[in-house]
């Protein structure tokens, strides 16, 4: 894991000198040539970038990390409750008073939620995947569910050894469970630890068969009308912090692994 450096709110990021040049470099091309809205993020004066009152986490390539905080009392004390506000914030039953000071120093806030997720998604995995079924059509060997005589002609006039049916599939590709996937990919790469990327892995070898949610806002709406979601329900929780128009908002560029701000 790089370094990481915690900074309060309308504070000095960094300043532009010897040992943090190359940071300095980076992180100042990212706020002067994205395309984005980050500079209301982030400020540049002349050789000091400064965090404009918004909290968030910011990964270089070179895998230094920033945290911006909530000025109350320490690091540790102002990265507590944080947590708690987001937890709240996200409807979420989890007290970030059980993390250790150490824990806190040497972690950004963004891997409670990692670890969170992880936790969930491992809970959800051994009490069993949601299932749905859905419809399949298909040119079969075996005939299997409903005939579809005009198109059965159509493709096996000649081959009578074939039939074209239609039937129902039960499946793991869900709306929770794509969710899920694409919650995991996401926080595989914004995570900076190794422990978690490899139960973040794990969690994805479980999915294999499970595609990435191409429209979330659809899936998510689908997941509030399934009966089978109660067990999802924090997994989901943290995906909407993160992944939703309440949530952080999330940048990348070619030298910014992820940028992420409340």
């Amino acid at each position: 894991m790089g370094k990481i450096i915690s900074v309060f709110v309308n504070e000095a990021i960094m300043t532009c000198d010897e040992k943090n040049k190359i940071d300095f470099e980076i992180l100042s091309d990212f706020i002067r040539h994205s395309d984005t809205d980050v500079s209301k993020f982030m400020v540049m004066n002349g050789k000091i970038i400064r965090a404009d009152g918004h909290i968030g986490a910011i990964r270089l390539a070179n895998d230094t990390q920033f945290e911006i905080l909530p000025k109350t009392g320490s690091i540790c004390d102002s990265k507590k409750l944080l947590l708690n506000q987001l937890c709240s914030l996200a409807d979420l039953p989890y007290s970030a008073n059980e993390i250790s000071e150490n824990t806190a120093k040497n972690e950004l806030f963004i891997e409670f939620f990692v670890k969170m997720f992880i936790k969930e998604c491992m809970i959800i995995i051994k009490r069993g995947l949601a299932t749905d079924y859905r419809m399949v059509e298909e040119n079969s060997n075996i005939l299997n569910g409903r005939l579809m005589f005009a198109e059965n002609i159509r493709k096996n006039f000649y081959h009578s050894e074939k039939f074209y049916v239609q039937h129902e599939e039960l499946t793991f590709d869900k709306a929770e469970n794509r969710i899920m996937k694409s919650a995991a990919e996401f926080f595989l790469k914004i995570t900076g630890t190794h422990q978690n990327r490899t139960q973040l892995r794990n969690i994805l070898r479980h999915l294999d068969g499970v595609s990435v949610s191409k429209n979330y806002s659809d899936d998510i709406a689908k997941c509030a009308d399934s009966r089978n979601s109660k067990k999802y329900v924090n997994m989901l929780n943290i995906c909407g912090l993160f992944m939703q128009n309440y949530g952080f908002k999330q940048y990348f560029d070619k030298n910014i692994v992820y940028a992420l701000f409340l």
